[in-house]
């Protein structure tokens, strides 16, 4: 049982750590792209791949071999980690035409928002305000005005909740215990 435990975390860890990548900040080649035409080409965005400083278009991106994008990224993926190229892959040439022309109005909405915005993800000084100061961390994070403070709240409730929910759960659990 313990083994079986044990295996379980390990791949939950696994999965969670190497589930997902979001690229950096794409960087369009023609800038005036944006300002005249609704619809963006995917062939004039391109993506930074791994840590070598090479650059790839999305719509290469969306047609490459694993082999030729692990070699490009000088990167040796795993099983779970092609498999999650190869779904992304798939996501993404369905939001493209044939000629580059991007479809998806969602896609086109969010390469065109500012860097600031198009972050997401984990907020630490959020989530420990909420976390350590409850409630009090919530208003703080409320308090703090700059381009993170959506991000900020957000993680400051959810670090609020993972301490709520097991005291009120506790709470409710003593009040039904009748003593005597």
């Amino acid at each position: 049982m313990k083994k079986f435990l044990l295996l379980q975390v390990a791949i939950v860890t696994f999965v969670v750590s190497n589930a997902s990548t979001s690229p950096s900040q794409p960087v369009f080649r023609n800038e005036n792209l944006l300002a005249t035409e609704p619809s963006i080409n995917a062939n004039l965005i391109f993506l930074p791949v791994g840590s070598t400083g090479k650059m790839i278009s999305l719509m290469e991106l969306s047609r490459i071999h694993v082999k030729e994008f692990e070699a490009l990224s000088e990167q040796k993926l795993g099983l779970f980690d092609k498999l999650t190229f190869k779904l992304a892959q798939r996501k993404l040439r369905k939001k493209l035409e044939a000629d580059g022309t991007i479809k998806s109005e969602a896609l086109v909405n969010y390469l065109n928002k500012p860097d600031a915005e198009r972050k997401r993800g984990f907020h630490a000084g959020g989530f420990f305000l909420g976390f350590f100061l409850s409630i009090i961390g919530v208003l703080i994070a409320y308090l703090i005005k700059d381009e993170h403070k959506r991000r900020r709240v957000t993680w400051a409730w959810i670090g609020f909740a993972i301490i709520a929910a097991p005291v009120l759960f506790l709470a409710i659990a003593y009040s039904g215990v009748r003593y005597g």
